[in-house]
């Protein structure tokens, strides 16, 4: 991670302007903490590729100490959370994973407005044997993802407001057997949010959304709008339905070579696709004194790294019962089907279906000590298969959290 120290400080940069922009009342009196933990998880996978073939077992341990530093006022709030994972498979010995992350979180209230900002710097590293041609070798594996999310919002009514927002994220890839392209993501966006009543909200949006691959010369251009209401059904229970329309526009640039008079020719091509679809996210919740009960559906076009576009139907349905104070155990049912199509079904990438099980068992031993136990199974089919695959992971976590240490400025 030698480069850690100036992607995060470029991740930061954007953050540091526009506090400092915001005035010298952001830094009048506040409360500062700051809380350290200290984590260890054990992992067992059967199956961790899920592979029909060959099943590859791991059994790894993970160190996850993190740092949180928190800033409080009357308006204001920021909260900079660090962590480190170092992972270690004991079932080989030679490969191991790591993984730093930074998060910064910002809140600013005025009078009829609201600033909020996210950043976000991730950097994980993998070492596993991998086979290339009749020899098998460690390969290293580093992504980098750079996130940046600031939004605006501005209360004209105390029923109505309008947001204005915006996505940045990049992703890098270093790997000596490249399987992935990096890409880059920028979607800004207006939302604008009504209070009928105080059981229900009504909202409208439209946004646009540009993804390029940086290692090929393709991108997604996406113009979408959507529409939506939240329910207040009654003091337990909440529901919310959004639809939408998304135009997706792909282009990929090619370089072809023919042959002239014994001369190789090269043309540009071009290859485009246009589509519309429609969108959905819809939800239900219910929450009772010692048990919830939550439903969410969506339909989502994402692009992927890749370089294909993907159609992605979700359904679960996820529990959570607290048996005492300080037990509880959570379930949840997930069906999931992806299709993902290339630019001018250039490339067409193996649809899939899964169905997903997660079991989880927590236990707060105090305030400053939890332990959990999970269980996930998963079985999935790809379109040009005809068996399921099936994989099961055990994980094994505890978490010890020092006392928040609190000072004034």
């Amino acid at each position: 991670m030698s480069t850690c120290s100036n992607k995060l400080a470029r991740c930061f940069y954007c953050a540091i302007v526009t506090f400092s922009l915001i005035g010298a009342e952001f830094t009048l009196a506040a409360e500062w903490s700051i809380a350290p933990g200290l984590g260890v998880t054990s992992t067992y996978d059967d199956n961790i590729w899920l592979s029909q073939k060959v099943k590859n077992q791991i059994l790894d341990i993970r160190l996850e100490p993190n740092v949180t530093l928190n800033r409080e006022s009357e308006s204001s709030l920021i909260s900079l959370n660090t962590e480190w994972s170092q992972k270690k498979y004991i079932s080989n010995d030679k490969e191991t994973g790591g993984l730093f992350s930074a998060e910064l979180n910002a809140k600013k209230e005025f009078a009829r407005q609201l600033f909020q900002f996210e950043a976000g710097y991730v950097e994980s590293s993998t070492t596993n044997s991998e086979t290339t041609g009749t020899t098998r070798e460690l390969i290293e594996t580093v992504k980098t993802e750079t996130k940046l999310s600031p939004m605006w919002r501005s209360i004209w009514t105390p029923n109505f407001s309008i947001d204005l927002s915006f996505y940045y994220s990049n992703v890098e890839f270093e790997k000596s057997n490249q399987q992935w392209f990096d890409y880059r993501n920028i979607s800004p966006s207006v939302n604008g949010l009504y209070q009928i009543n105080e059981n229900m909200q009504w909202s409208v949006g439209v946004g646009e959304s540009r993804y390029e691959l940086q290692d090929v010369d393709y991108t997604v251009d996406s113009l979408f709008i959507q529409t939506g209401v939240d329910l207040e059904l009654n003091d337990n229970s909440k529901a919310g339905l959004i639809l939408g329309a998304q135009r997706v526009k792909s282009e990929l640039k090619q370089r072809q070579v023919t042959e002239e008079a014994g001369e190789p020719v090269f043309t540009d091509v071009v290859l485009t696709d246009s589509s519309e679809q429609f969108t959905v996210k819809a939800n239900y919740k219910l929450e009772l004194e010692t048990a919830n009960i939550e439903f969410n559906a969506s339909r989502n076009i994402t692009p992927t790294s890749q370089g294909d576009v993907q159609f992605t139907d979700r359904a679960e349905l996820r529990g959570r019962y607290l048996w005492s104070e300080n037990w509880s155990n959570q379930l949840s049912l997930i069906g999931e089907k992806r299709e993902s199509v290339g630019a001018n079904n250039a490339t067409t990438v193996d649809g899939q279906a899964s169905a997903i099980v997660r079991l989880r068992l927590d236990w707060q031993i105090n305030e400053k000590w939890k332990i959990y136990l999970a269980y996930r199974w998963l079985t999935r089919k790809y379109e040009s298969q005809t068996e399921w695959i099936d994989g099961h992971k055990v994980t094994l976590s505890t978490r010890y959290s020092w006392d928040k240490k609190v000072f004034m400025h």
